[in-house]
């Protein structure tokens, strides 16, 4: 699989939302509400940030003919892979976000020629799954241009800033902390299924 694009992707592609009108997330609720709580007001900008960077990912992703998955796991085949190859349960360990059909993920990229499998010698219910040339050459395109694109992305910030928002974000996310991971689901009697 070729790419369409061999340079560096264009500033238009990268949204600067610095230049964005600024709305509270209750601003429009709150004709309605008598007031918003803090938890709600974070809530709703962690989910307005989420689509937004959502959004922008996936058009920076489209002009190198791939999906934010797809490169997902291909950079961690690159980071992973030692020569042996790497087994689908750890690629799906490493994903930065659960892919519900990792299986079919993989059959695309090996149809796009990125990745190839194997069985396992040892243990066949086993498949290891390796990169190719042309998939280490996609990853290669690719992670310049990302690495440009998201310190623009930031550029807004300052480092402390961004250092404190990964903290905070970091601390929302911790897995020791099973009261606030699983409070959506015991709001409506669901029990955890970690």
């Amino acid at each position: 699989m070729t790419s369409l694009r061999t340079e560096p992707v264009p500033p238009e592609h990268v949204i600067d939302m610095a230049s964005a009108p600024a709305l509270g997330t209750c601003a429009a609720a709150q004709s309605e509400l008598a007031s918003c709580t803090p938890e709600q007001e974070v809530f709703g900008n962690l989910t307005r940030a989420y689509d937004c960077l959502w959004s922008e990912k996936t058009k920076f992703f489209q002009s190198f003919d791939i999906t934010p998955q797809q490169y997902n796991v291909l950079n961690v085949l690159a980071s992973r892979d030692e020569g042996s190859g790497v087994a689908c349960q750890a690629i799906g360990e490493h994903l930065l976000n659960r892919v519900p059909d990792i299986t079919r993920l993989l059959d695309r990229l090996e149809q796009a020629g990125l990745i190839w499998r194997e069985r396992c010698a040892s243990d066949r219910r086993v498949v290891r799954t390796h990169l190719t040339d042309a998939g280490r050459g996609k990853v290669q395109e690719v992670r310049g241009p990302l690495q440009n694109a998201l310190q623009t992305r930031f550029a807004h910030m300052s480092a402390e800033e961004v250092h404190e928002l990964n903290r905070l974000l970091t601390k929302l996310r911790e897995p020791h902390c099973p009261n606030a991971r699983s409070a959506f689901l015991r709001a409506f009697g669901v029990a955890d299924p970690e």
